[in-house]
Parts: structure tokens; sequence; C-alpha cells
């Protein structure tokens, strides 16, 4: 954990000014001077919120943190894109693949992966939808999507253009699948009740992806790039996912609502934190 962040915290619990973590993504860590001082600040915080990374409740309560100063509200992008949903079901194929040295993953995998995608969305004539998140230095989505796209639509931008989140959320939306190795990309089609393939290799990104598993169930299933048999794995999920989208749809959304309010709770809950403290000052 950055120290910038854990000092800052720090420093506001020492002046007694109310301290929260919203939508914290807990895990893995093993760093242990990272893990000494999380556990000398974290316990403090008034209150932590956790997006459901597979082991963050294991981690936050080796840490010492109570159990009534924590809250698993799923992420915070999961309201902004259930509210865009659509009535109608996309029948576009959704992809993105994260290529960076924290994901595991690089160019040579798209030589894999590619192929797979092509084939599955000629045999379902589903055009290949760009669902991009990083747009920066440290990884270009954009780019990694149009080396994929490459021989099946080559005019595509791999979603350079788009402009904001709401408008990649809406790129979700024409989707009847999303296949990704990016988060967000996951999230972003998972709250409108369309069911995602989750490519992962890193252990940061399979607690990740595990995670939402575990706070969607049925229509999220993650492949693990460095499996010998990936290709074909992917292959069934994708046909899996594309066959049962339909049913999936209406469970999915329930799971986006839950956590919905969840973390409307927590924003009441963080309310309260304040006006206690502005009363007891």
């Amino acid at each position: 954990w950055d120290k910038q962040i854990l000092g800052l915290l720090r420093m506001a619990l020492r002046r007694g000014i109310p301290a929260v973590m919203v939508g914290q993504g807990m895990g893995p860590i093993h760093d242990q001077v990272a893990l000494s001082r999380m556990k000398s600040i974290l316990p403090s915080v008034d209150l932590i919120t956790l997006r459901g990374t597979r082991g963050g409740d294991e981690l936050i309560e080796a840490l010492g943190v109570a159990s009534d100063r924590v809250m698993n509200t799923g992420d915070e992008a999961i309201e902004l894109a259930y509210e865009a949903r659509t009535e109608t079901s996309g029948n576009g194929l959704g992809i993105n693949l994260r290529v960076a040295p924290y994901a595991g993953v690089g160019d040579d995998l798209i030589g894999t992966i590619a192929p797979v995608l092509h084939d599955f969305a000629r045999r379902h004539q589903a055009p290949m939808v760009p669902v991009p998140i990083a747009l920066h230095q440290w990884a270009g989505d954009h780019e990694t999507i149009r080396k994929i796209m490459a021989g099946y639509d080559d005019r595509s931008d791999g979603g350079a253009s788009l402009g904001s989140p709401l408008e990649v959320i809406r790129n979700a939306g024409l989707c009847r699948i999303v296949v990704t190795g990016a988060y967000h990309a996951a999230v972003f089609a998972l709250a409108q009740g369309i069911p995602v393939v989750c490519l992962a290799k890193s252990p940061y990104y399979v607690a990740k992806f595990l995670g939402l598993e575990d706070s969607f169930g049925g229509g999220c299933e993650t492949i693990m790039l460095d499996d010998p048999d990936v290709s074909r794995k992917l292959a069934t999920a994708m046909e899996h996912a594309w066959a049962t989208a339909d049913d999936v749809r209406t469970p999915l959304r329930q799971a986006a609502m839950r956590q919905i309010a969840a973390s409307m709770s927590a924003y009441e809950r963080i309310r309260d934190i304040v006006l206690h403290a502005r009363r007891r000052a």
C-alpha cells in the first residue's frame, strides 16, 4: 500500500478527524512492511467498505480490523452501470485484455486469445465490441484490443474514441457476453445483467475476478491464462455464457441491486460518522 495513503490516514486519526476507506480491493498483499503499517493504522479507521476481492475478508480480519467497522458493498461503479442498462439484449462480443506487468500478461498472449475470439464471433455472427478501461502509459487497452481485432475488424480504433466511463458502459451494453482481462469491463457488464468470461494470470487479477464470481454468482467465470488448455477452456466458457445469457440476466441484475443497496447503506453510515464527529467537536 502507498505510504502516502497510510500516512494521510494516520495524520487524520491523530487529529480526531473521521477516516473512511471506500470501495477497497483488499489483497493479496505479501509485503511485510506494508502489512505492518496497515496493521498499525487500519484498525482505527472508522469504516472500510470492501468491493469483494477474494480473500479480502480474511486479510482485513488478520489486520485486526473489527468486523463492525467493515462492510461489503461491491464496486463503486456498479450503480452507474446498472442505471445505464437497457431492456433489449445485445448481440455483440465485448472484448478486452489487460496487457501490463501487474497483470502478468504480455503481447504474446494476444496470439493465443485472438483466434478463439475470431472463431467464436464468426460462428455467432457477432460484432466484436471494444470495452477499454485503461488508456495510459502503463496499460493501453485500446491498443491491445486493436491487435486482437486485427483480421476481423481492421477499422476499429479499439475504443480509443470513447470519451467517458458511461460511453464504455454503453458499449458493454451492446454485448450478449463480454470477455475481459480488465476488472471494470467485467463490472460494467455484470451490473447490466451481461455474463462475463474473465481472463486472469497474476494473483492480483485472480483475486479480483474470483471476488466478482462471489459477488455475482452464475454468469461470471474466470479462465486462468497460464492454463496449458486455455484456448479450449475459453471457447467452452464463451459458448456457455452465450447460451445462458438470457437465463442469468435477471439474477445478475438482482446481485447488482443488492450491492447498490449495501453501498447506499454504507454512505448513510458515513454521514452518521461525520455528524457524530461534528457533535463531539
